[in-house]
């Protein structure tokens, strides 16, 4: 069975949430809370296997996506003194 995508659909398209100037956003996930808010979390690395700095970010939408915003920095890890490497969290909506 062929599936129809019409032209006009965002299905297959990329766009940025955030984008944080040379840095990496690795382990992105979304949920959207029982009041209807969608939270982002993704660590914020140096690189893709961090060298020196990790940030465990929550960003926030209240209009469903169309705007972005930092909620909450969770964690920050500095390899370079000697700080574990982070993991990134996985939200769970509830309900």
């Amino acid at each position: 069975m062929k599936t129809h995508v019409h032209t006009r659909s965002v299905a297959h398209k990329v766009y940025d949430v955030w984008r944080s100037p040379d840095r990496f956003t690795k382990n992105p996930d979304i949920v959207q809370t029982l009041e209807g808010r969608l939270l982002l979390v993704y660590s914020d690395n140096d690189l893709h296997w961090s060298q020196t700095t990790q940030i465990l970010t929550i960003l926030a939408s209240d209009d469903r996506g169309k705007t972005w915003y930092k909620f909450s920095e969770v964690d920050r890890a500095d390899l370079q003194k000697g700080d574990e490497r982070l993991v990134t969290p996985r939200p769970t909506p509830l309900g």
